[in-house]
């Protein structure tokens, strides 16, 4: 190492923190700044967090997510034709191929274990840059500290395999470089913006309209500039380069496999509305749910911060947190986005009445001992609890049929060369994870005629669900020679019961299996 190179770094860091520029520790040669340890020690209590409540099962979407991305990597073309039902000519959009193909890599070469400490690894990347994005708030780490706190449990329930963890990341950094370029940093950072972008395309196509969504917040006028056409115009120009930032973020958007299709994905996908109003995710929570306590909390958040700073308020950030408040109230799936725009606000109310109270003591051997416990505090958490798990899908349940697929398994060949299966919503994607062509799986939105181009098969699948169909001539127009029927589809599975045409061959806890005779 350059000594003298070196030496002058650490002299110069010394001597911001005899200034109270900021709070460093020492190891060795290198500076650390006191809000990164103070972070260090978060990570051990928020993994264990995450193993304790994790250890309950895996995201049953990680079924399809795994096919798709098998099919992928055998075939190397995203489908553009849906080749894991036996619906002929049925249009497909892989809205999170690049995740799909991470989620088999992973179970291929490292089993449940690799999906797990992926799952870990990309929580501590959420927690590392809500950490961030807090500290472009405040400098207060104690007000950071609860902030961050608050936010993991607004995202806990999000933390699994499906792609919506690595949109978190994605935005976080977003409006991290936002807020840092509106601080006078170098407005060079917006050139990773449009990077951002194509990773959001191509990770989960249906929320990457929000990497320029987010943007807006800091190019919209404030209201009292209305009075104004030339403060409007002004206020325009002055945020010109945000502005060509949106633009080349948008154009980037189509390099995707899907091109207009994939950043047009959310609008086709959710333009059926039994597709909405059936979907539990896309409902709004319930006010003394949990998620609506959490909502409530940031709502009077969200009107203390407007009250007190009536008179100098923010306007970017107003915007922002009413933005995702909106969003958060309209369905589930979007409830995390409060750590976006309504968590930073309360940060900065805590900021006002607590005392930044956390010291560190600056000594090479007090940061050795802080890595130490770090490493095998995490290496000790992983290393107990998660061999231990023992994941949904290795167990027979509605969405693991594990009796129904070894019976399938089973089969002779000639057998398996008729097979038509119906299945319900819930299990398809296990089925097609074990090689099987399905009548429905878990993304209702590719099952209508709105994506698929040919028919509308969630809306079929509800009414035989619901015993709105006529159950024979359901049948007769597929000729299913087997059938995994849910015990809460009683009409159907009434109706296969007294029917002459079937038997039952297996009988679990919560379905049963029925074969044409």
């Amino acid at each position: 190492m350059n000594t003298k190179y070196s030496r002058k770094y650490r002299d110069i860091g010394w001597e911001r923190m005899k200034n109270k520029e900021y709070k460093v520790v020492s190891w060795k040669d290198a500076t650390f700044s006191a809000k990164y340890v103070t972070f260090a020690w978060l990570l051990i209590p928020l993994v264990a967090l995450l193993c304790v409540w994790y250890k309950a099962s895996i995201d049953s979407d990680s079924f399809f997510l795994r096919a798709t991305g098998k099919y992928i990597l055998e075939h190397r073309e995203v489908p553009k034709i849906n080749p894991f039902t036996f619906h002929e000519d049925f249009k497909i959009i892989i809205q999170q191929w690049v995740v799909d193909v991470i989620n088999y890599l992973l179970y291929d070469n490292f089993g449940v274990t690799g999906m797990y400490a992926w799952t870990i690894i990309m929580f501590i990347a959420v927690s590392f840059m809500c950490y961030k994005y807090l500290g472009m708030y405040t400098d207060n780490n104690k007000a950071k500290i609860y902030g961050l706190l608050f936010s993991v449990c607004i995202i806990y329930g999000f933390v699994n395999t499906r792609p919506s963890i690595i949109t978190m990341v994605i935005l976080l950094c977003e409006l991290t470089i936002l807020e840092m370029v509106c601080k006078g940093k170098s407005k060079r950072l917006l050139c990773i913006i449009p990077i951002l972008s194509i990773v959001g395309i191509n990770c989960h196509s249906s929320m990457w309209p929000m990497v320029i969504i987010v943007m807006l917040p800091y190019v919209f006028p404030p209201l009292p500039y209305f009075k104004s056409i030339l403060k409007i115009k002004e206020h325009l120009l002055e945020h010109k380069e945000i502005w060509l930032t949106m633009i080349v973020s948008f154009l980037v958007g189509f390099l995707n496999p899907n091109g207009i299709n994939g950043m047009a994905y959310v609008f086709l996908s959710y333009s059926n509305a039994s597709t909405e109003n059936n979907i539990a995710e896309l409902q709004s929570p319930k006010w003394f749910s949990y998620f609506g306590i959490i909502i409530m909390i940031c709502t009077l958040g969200i009107a203390f911060w407007t009250y007190k700073n009536k008179d100098r308020l923010d306007w970017k950030s107003l915007y922002l947190a009413l933005g995702t408040w909106l969003l958060a109230i309209k369905n589930l799936r979007s409830a995390w986005m409060l750590i976006l725009g309504a968590v930073p606000l309360l940060v900065t109310l805590i900021d006002g009445s607590v005392k930044n109270s956390i010291k560190i003591k600056h000594t090479n051997s007090n940061y050795r001992i802080l890595a130490l416990i770090y490493t095998f505090g995490a290496v000790a958490i992983f290393g107990t609890i998660v061999p231990g798990i023992k994941p949904n899908f290795t167990e027979d349940t509605i969405i693991s049929p594990v009796k129904a697929v070894d019976y399938l398994d089973s089969l002779s060949d000639k057998e398996k060369e008729n097979l038509v299966i119906f299945n319900s919503l819930v299990n398809g994607g296990y089925l097609e994870w074990r090689g099987y062509k399905t009548y429905i799986d878990q993304r209702p939105e590719l099952y209508c005629k709105e994506i698929n181009g040919k028919a509308d098969i969630y809306k079929e699948y509800l009414d035989v669900k619901n015993g709105r169909v006529d159950f024979q001539k359901f049948l007769d127009k597929y000729g299913f020679n087997y059938l995994i029927v849910l015990n809460y589809e009683d009409g159907f599975q009434t109706f296969l019961e007294c029917s002459d045409e079937y038997e039952v061959v297996v009988e679990a806890d919560q379905y049963k299996v029925f074969k044409k005779i």
